[in-house]
């Protein structure tokens, strides 16, 4: 085993033993945990973890706007990770009779992904919403990826399609994809 996959390894393991510190509502004690790995040179998934689990105990310590912020600001490491939308989503509202889902792909835009990551107008961003309007899943969309020239921007897909549930879910993002390249025909 590489030095890079047992550091990754011992990441992991922490993370976990944080987790569970967490749903034990043991939250001082998960954040001694995630001192440990906060600087590895594995910033990836050490930014992704440690992000991840400081927001879900903000959240359950009723400090959702920060969770929200955390999230938010480290978006580009927790890009398609579904446990950060669903900390995203929890102070929007429930999804209801009128709640459809929504796959939107958009081109353009200079989409901006945290503090580092811009895509040009080339590229093509993909999100799945549920929203009870096309306009609502555009604004859910705004709160995970902002765009630097928003009029530059063009929706070239928007699937709407059936949404059921009897879980408590809220409605936002809850799926975002990879960028890629438009294709030039």
């Amino acid at each position: 085993m590489s030095s890079i996959e047992m550091e990754q390894a011992l990441i992991y393991k922490i993370a976990k033993t944080a987790s569970n510190l967490i749903a034990a509502g043991k939250h001082k004690e998960a954040r001694a945990k995630l001192k440990r790995i906060a600087n590895s040179y594995c910033v990836s998934e050490s930014i992704q973890l440690c992000s991840l689990l400081e927001a879900e105990m903000l959240s359950r310590e009723g400090k959702q706007e920060k969770a929200e912020d955390k999230i938010k600001n480290n978006i580009g490491y927790l890009w398609g990770c579904s446990d950060a939308l669903v900390i995203l989503n929890r102070n929007n509202p429930t999804v209801d009779s009128n709640t459809k889902h929504y796959y939107i792909e958009i081109l353009g835009g200079q989409a901006s992904v945290g503090v580092f990551t811009v895509f040009s107008d080339e590229h093509i961003a993909s999100f799945d919403v549920l929203a009870n309007s096309e306009e609502e899943a555009l604004s859910f969309i705004d709160q995970v990826c902002h765009f630097l020239t928003p009029q530059s921007r063009k929706i070239i897909k928007c699937e709407e399609m059936e949404f059921h549930s009897d879980d408590e879910v809220h409605r936002g993002v809850v799926e975002t994809h990879p960028f890629y390249i438009a294709s030039s025909d």
